[in-house]
């Protein structure tokens, strides 16, 4: 029995009545209380590293005790037999592959039996050795870098790391703690996740991606995860990526992405939501929406045909910025949707006028592609100061002139369509 995982002041912080029954001299310390107590009452907030409910979720034989009465808690089978079992799911935010991949001397002495796991050794010596890499989605660096506030806070000692106060505070507060997860951007593409965390089953928009989310190939950036994978399951574009995914060696596709996949010419897909977005790629290839996506079952003219497909949004009320990294781009800005015999083309931001729009910034010269739904005839390419607007002006039905021409797009750096034409592409298809 190891009671390695607790600790004290955040016990104390959780259990207010303990520290005023310390405090009236019936307890020497918040510990000696949980022993003789606390462990009985089932009290399981006894480190920020450790998550009852994912404990629990991550160990059903557990749970089904637990759910007998044979053990008051998850914490209590962990304490009296979990630990010494190897049991290293403990939270969302702790990954045992990792931390020993980042120490390695922990890792050797968990081969050579000095710990059963890194999460001992973690809980025994790395919490206060300061070892903040527990996690591909926690940077220590980038955290810094992106709180000033906590970077001072660590300067002058106040906090041990950017790791304390990301698990004490900073999770919660939706901080983002690396390039993996982006909060805000994962609430806007899945408002009902947004609704969870406002009642309490997930602390925050990262707990229920590294929960639920990314076994679904949520995405948790504008990285698309499930088109780096393949566009449909039974149309796979990286199917080693996958494989590497599930076997545990990365965290996510775009941990696949950021270490190799751009340097290897991989093409990712990176998009918005159904709201205002600015959308960056990067790498050697990529592709551009400012649209959001959606995974849902693959149909062909209405009809399903099995596996599940990744779907684009209208851009309809959005004003998007679409910019270009350094590798060749292409901007999508329209789709074309097959039916029985036939295809139409579905243009992104048509239906509000000048009102909903791509901004295309970055865009290079001979080298980024721009693709539109239709076809030429259907457009028309004028120049305001330095940019070139892209405007549907008529359908495809006899070249018929639109009562009121849309602006789909306006490409920053570009005066004429000559210096676009030879990289445009069309998703035909008939425009009405």
């Amino acid at each position: 029995m190891s009671f390695s995982v607790f600790n004290e002041s955040f016990y104390l912080a959780h259990n207010p009545d303990v520290q005023t029954a310390i405090n009236a001299g019936y307890f020497s310390s918040g510990l000696e209380h949980f022993q003789k107590f606390g462990l009985a009452e089932g009290r399981v907030s006894v480190s920020p590293f450790y998550d009852e409910k994912y404990y629990l979720r991550k160990n059903s034989d557990v749970a089904t005790d637990v759910a007998f009465g044979t053990y008051h808690s998850g914490l209590e089978q962990f304490i009296l037999t979990g630990e010494a079992e190897g049991r290293v799911s403990v939270s969302p935010f702790y990954d045992e592959r990792f931390y020993l991949q980042k120490n390695p001397d922990v890792a050797t002495a968990v081969a050579s039996g000095n710990f059963r796991s890194g999460i001992q050794h973690f809980f025994a010596a790395g919490e206060a050795e300061n070892r903040v890499f527990i996690s591909p989605f926690y940077d220590e660096q980038y955290y810094l870098q992106k709180n000033p506030d906590v970077e001072t806070a660590v300067a002058s000692g106040t906090l041990r790391s950017g790791l304390q106060h990301f698990i004490l505070a900073g999770e919660t507060e939706g901080r983002r703690a690396s390039l993996l997860f982006d909060g805000e951007f994962y609430f806007r593409n899945n408002p009902d996740v947004a609704t969870q965390v406002a009642n309490g089953r997930f602390s925050s928009g990262l707990a229920h991606y590294l929960q639920v989310g990314q076994a679904i190939y949520l995405s948790g950036t504008n990285f698309n995860e499930f088109g780096y994978i393949g566009l449909s399951t039974n149309t796979k574009v990286n199917p080693d990526v996958e494989e590497a995914i599930k076997a545990g060696y990365f965290a996510s596709a775009l941990e696949h992405y950021i270490q190799y996949g751009q340097f290897e010419g991989r093409r990712a897909i990176f998009n918005g939501t159904n709201g205002n977005d600015t959308v960056t790629g990067f790498g050697q290839i990529s592709a551009i929406y400012g649209v959001g996506t959606t995974i849902r079952q693959a149909e062909e003219a209405g009809t399903l045909i099995g596996g599940q497909a990744l779907y684009f949004g209208n851009g309809i009320n959005e004003v998007d910025v679409l910019v270009g990294g350094n590798g060749q781009d292409t901007f999508v800005l329209g789709r074309a949707i097959v039916g029985r015999g036939s295809s139409s083309a579905s243009p992104f931001y048509r239906g509000n006028g000048d009102a909903d729009y791509a901004r295309i910034e970055n865009y290079e010269i001979g080298k980024d592609e721009i693709v539109l739904a239709g076809a030429a005839s259907n457009y028309d390419f004028v120049q305001s100061g330095d940019s070139l607007n892209i405007i549907i002006s008529r359908s495809s039905y006899e070249n018929q002139p639109l009562t009121t021409p849309d602006l789909i797009a306006q490409v920053e750096g570009v005066t004429s369509l000559s210096q676009i034409e030879s990289k445009l592409q069309f998703a035909g298809g008939f425009m009405w």
